[in-house]
């Protein structure tokens, strides 16, 4: 990191910093259509697991190799591409839905293939790039920030989606998400963004080493291990009541509109917890912060076990929302500013696949439970998992000792 000007005035950042949050509005806008169209077409549960199933291992198979890409290629011709591909993929869903009135799943599925496929590339992409911008005394301050306005966005995504989906309509709804993506693109050609490429030698290296370098940087790095198992066993939690929050907003009442409120309740945590992000871990050890952070999203999807109604799943949602983003802005302090610059892609990369690639499964089998069964057993599993991630971390005194302030 080299000194920079402060974020207000380091006109590089804000345009990075605006694109980064237009992107997530139609990234938010279009998954609250996107669910939402395909549960109400046969009021499925697994129909919706499938879509969280796709996209998961999606960013499974291609995040060790786009953080490859991201260590070698020129960094903002990478986000330029992703962000013009995902408007292209939006616009064509729009499209279809506006010349036949409907979204064929294999459609829904090839379009989620192709977005998160660009999310996988976009996010090691970001996290490099992020780093170069902005000073290392601001940075747990701006990686707050940062993911506050990601759930900002989100939170307008979802609310516009819910709104407008019942106003114009899918098409045109979907046709607006488009721009999103590619006004972006233009906020991103007017940023002065680094184009770090891996310094040349005579020969660049082969996959298979720097995968291999990759895994070796982790398996030397005890806290990451631990890290890394414990996020394992948080994400196989999340993975199984991934799919249900449609179906419970639709059995509480007001379909659409609760699952909306839900989705924009939600939002509100991430953005409270990105906020207080860098108080907290000023105050609270980061090793300390990620089992307590756990243990919350336990407690919280306990509350839907005791009782279902509309205010206990916008408690839970909201409480969930809160500790997960916690987790995840913690993770990410440790990622980027304990990490060596030269392996972050990588190790964003395979850490991707190494915490999320027993995701499709869950999701799968839990949208099976949940149309024959119900949503209980899913969600005792998922606390199950919860607190055990947070008690590994607690015994580990790699993980305990971790600091990032």
């Amino acid at each position: 990191m080299t000194n920079q000007p402060p974020l207000l005035k380091n006109h590089s950042f804000l345009y990075f910093f605006s694109g980064n949050v237009l992107s997530r509005f139609g990234d938010a806008f279009f998954s609250v259509a996107l669910t939402w169209l395909v549960f109400s077409q046969n009021h499925s549960i697994f129909d919706t697991s499938l879509i969280s199933a796709v996209s998961t291992l999606t960013m499974v198979l291609v995040s060790p190799f786009c953080g490859l890409l991201t260590d070698r290629s020129n960094r903002k011709v990478l986000l330029l591409a992703a962000h013009f591909i995902n408007g292209l993929a939006v616009l064509a869903a729009a499209l279809v839905y506006l010349s036949s009135g409907e979204l064929p799943i294999w459609l829904g599925l090839l379009i989620v293939l192709v977005l998160y496929t660009t999310r996988s590339l976009i996010e090691p992409t970001e996290s490099s790039l992020l780093p170069e911008l902005i000073s290392k005394n601001v940075f747990a301050k701006a990686v707050g920030y940062f993911m506050a306005s990601d759930q900002l966005a989100r939170l307008l995504g979802q609310g516009a989606a819910g709104y407008l989906l019942l106003w114009l309509g899918a098409g045109p709804s979907v046709a607006l998400n488009a721009l999103c993506f590619f006004i972006t693109v233009l906020l991103l050609l007017a940023a002065r963004l680094p184009t770090f490429v891996r310094k040349p030698t005579s020969k660049p290296p082969a996959l298979r080493e720097d995968f291999r370098s990759g895994l070796h940087y982790i398996w030397t790095h005890p806290f990451l291990i631990g890290i890394l198992i414990s996020a394992f066993f948080a994400n196989s939690a999340m993975a199984l009541v991934t799919p249900f929050y449609p179906a419970l907003a639709d059995q509480v009442g007001n379909g659409l509109s609760t699952y909306s409120l839900l989705q924009m309740i939600m939002t509100c945590g991430g953005i409270l917890a990105g906020l207080l992000t860098a108080p907290i871990i000023k105050k609270i050890p980061a090793g300390l912060l990620l089992p307590l952070s756990l243990s919350l999203c336990g407690l919280a999807f306990s509350l839907i076990l005791f009782q279902l109604n509309i205010i206990t799943l916008l408690v839970s949602g909201f409480t969930v929302s809160f500790a997960a983003m916690l987790f995840n802005a913690t993770l990410e302090s440790i990622l980027v500013l304990l990490v060596d610059s030269q392996y972050r892609g990588r190790v964003n990369g395979l850490s991707v696949t190494i915490v999320m690639f027993s995701m499709p499964f869950f999701i799968l089998v839990s949208g099976w439970i949940g149309d024959h069964i119900g949503y209980r057993l899913p969600f005792l599993f998922a606390v199950i998992l919860l607190f055990s991630a947070s008690t590994l971390l607690l015994t580990n005194h790699h993980v305990r000792k971790i600091k990032v302030t």
